[in-house]
């Protein structure tokens, strides 16, 4: 396996790595440093099933800058499509709870009273 060849500390760093997460160098030589102290406990790690089996590995190295700004830009407007949609289904749960409201305050439909002040 890969991560035997390289050893599971390299595979943990270079998962970290990925331009997707925007780490700078500095931070990124900062924790390998820091992590190297710990090799011999990641090497203990079976890393086996690390990935889930039905994913493909993304291949993120043979993207280009433009590429990789492309998926970012993709990916915030996935995420504020997801925000609106689910600020559209609470806003129409609010109406339809108003609507319910205003037609049991209705005097024209005969609720009770005692049904108007539960709500």
């Amino acid at each position: 396996m890969e991560a035997e060849a390289e050893g599971n500390l390299d595979v943990v760093l270079r998962l970290a790595s990925c331009r997707f997460n925007d780490l700078s160098q500095g931070f990124r030589e900062r924790m390998s440093s820091q992590l190297q102290k710990f090799r011999k406990v990641f090497d203990r790690i079976e890393l086996g099933d690390a990935r889930e089996e039905s994913k493909r590995v993304a291949e993120f190295d043979s993207l280009g800058e433009e590429e990789v700004g492309e998926v970012k830009a993709f990916a915030e407007r996935l995420i504020e499509t997801k925000k609106k949609r689910e600020r559209g289904e609470n806003g129409k749960n609010r109406l339809k709870v108003e609507d319910l409201m205003r037609l049991l305050k209705n005097k024209a439909n005969h609720a009770s009273e005692e049904i108007i002040e539960k709500s």
